[in-house]
């Protein structure tokens, strides 16, 4: 029996890729961005999950649902979903947003990401486009929702992404 090629698990791909991030200094703690991925349900299961612990920011969360077109090497998505998001103060107005929350987190979290699947040999961004959407100020407002209050980001690309091994990424 011949051994085939096995389909390729893109959210394994992103991980590999997200893991090369630079840590991110937020009130003088370095974090690490945690990544993770779903629909609505699993992102408030995500949130309980964490019972009172603090919730690991920057998040960035692959947006599900997803198409996906495989090939026998690589794999093409039209319309990738991300949101970039950071826990935030419901009373600021949206101008200090930009000075707290997006310019010194967001926006360098996102060029890193750039930078990142630009170096890297795994994944090819479609005409190198990144569609970019401002969330200052978000939550839910139902009350079942566990969701902090975010500013966010949310980024949408097409990409293909590759059956290779990942080289080494320095920033």
């Amino acid at each position: 029996m011949a051994i085939t090629k096995s389909t390729i698990i893109v959210e394994d791909k992103l991980k590999s890729l997200f893991d090369y991030l630079p840590l991110f200094a937020i009130n003088s703690f370095s974090y690490k961005p945690i990544f993770m991925y779903g629909d609505e349900i699993e992102l408030n299961q995500f949130f309980k999950s964490k019972n009172n612990e603090d919730i690991p920011y920057p998040l960035i969360w692959l947006v599900y649902p997803y198409v996906e077109q495989h090939n026998y090497s690589r794999v093409k998505i039209d319309k990738l979903d991300f949101v970039l998001a950071i826990n935030t103060n419901a009373a600021m107005l949206n101008d200090e947003r930009i000075e707290v929350s997006y310019k010194p987190l967001l926006i360098p979290l996102l060029d890193n990401i750039r930078e990142l699947f630009r170096k890297a040999n795994i994944i090819i961004v479609k005409d190198n486009s990144y569609i970019i959407t401002k969330f200052p100020n978000y939550s839910d407002s139902d009350k079942n929702k566990v969701v902090d209050r975010w500013d966010a980001l949310k980024v949408s690309l097409g990409c293909t992404i590759y059956d290779d091994i990942l080289k080494p990424i320095v920033y």
